[in-house]
């Protein structure tokens, strides 16, 4: 009995020290593919010729740190570079509205930075962990002697037992990376701005 006992309590012990281990696990870099798709339903429109650049403002190329015993090394950063990424789908709503790219003598200048990407995971209560991502953005327009500009910001967040998985932070980022880009291009004070 005493034997049986003593097992227990050993399996037990070792149980518990192994879900410690996981929730105190060194969890590995991530690099996050960013694929932006926003509805074409609500986009802008617009007519004309427009000069496209498109940069990335943020002062460090790490979006955050998914945590774990060394969270300084295991950092999340974009697979592709994000001023590339923005500039793709740009191209494709731009196209969509009906405004045709050129670099002489455009009727417009657009200028899109991405001024802030951040992930935090901060402990919501007991095991459970509150990680929050926001994505911000802005946008210039020069057409003639006019210049519109404005900034967006969007954030997310998600609640998880223990640190989220890899795929969770890429869900999350990408939602909150489509919906603040969806924001820009749907803004009706942009569209009435280019479409004049």
């Amino acid at each position: 009995m005493t034997q049986v006992f003593s097992r227990y309590i050993k399996s037990f012990l070792s149980g518990a020290a192994a879900v410690a281990f996981v929730g105190c696990a060194q969890l590995s870099p991530q690099q996050v593919d960013f694929q932006p798709s926003i509805p074409t339903q609500g986009i802008i429109t617009g007519s004309g010729t427009a000069n496209l650049t498109v940069a990335d403002k943020r002062a460090d190329p790490i979006i955050g740190y998914r945590g774990g015993v060394y969270e300084e090394t295991s950092t999340i950063v974009a697979k592709r570079p994000l001023d590339k990424v923005i500039e793709s789908l740009a191209l494709q709503v731009l196209e969509k509205t009906g405004i045709e790219l050129s670099t002489a003598f455009p009727d417009m200048n657009i200028a899109i930075s991405l001024d802030k990407l951040s992930y935090i995971t901060e402990d919501q209560k007991a095991s459970i962990k509150r990680t929050t991502a926001m994505a911000a953005v802005s946008i210039e327009v020069m057409k003639g002697n006019t210049t519109f500009s404005n900034g967006y910001t969007t954030s997310q967040y998600i609640d998880t037992v223990g640190y989220p998985s890899e795929e969770k932070n890429e869900v999350l980022l990408n939602s909150v990376f489509d919906s603040v880009l969806e924001r820009m291009f749907s803004d009706t004070k942009l569209g009435a701005f280019v479409s004049n």
